[in-house]
């Protein structure tokens, strides 16, 4: 039979606060049931939730680095980001 959490244990699980499940529960990203009034987890949901948005973090990290190497090898480029930064905080 498969484990069954409660949203503290879930959120412990998951290395996060059940501030974070409520929000992403609420959201539709994270799928819960109901046991009477209490939100309750499976590991397969949580090992879902955690793969779906684990790829969505890894492009992240990708996309990322493409800019970091992008400025690096441009000058000019760099020179424009921290161009945006100084007029952004000037007004």
């Amino acid at each position: 039979m498969e484990r069954i959490l409660t949203e503290t244990e879930a959120a412990d699980y998951l290395e996060t606060s059940p501030q974070v499940l409520y929000r992403e529960r609420k959201n539709g990203r994270l799928e819960s049931s109901r046991s009477g009034r209490r939100i309750i987890y499976t590991e397969t949901m949580l090992e879902e939730y955690v793969a779906r948005n684990t790829v969505k973090l890894a492009k992240a990290v990708a996309k990322s680095k493409t800019k970091t190497a992008k400025a690096e090898k441009d000058p000019e480029h760099r020179a424009a980001g921290n161009n945006l930064r100084t007029r952004h905080k000037m007004k």
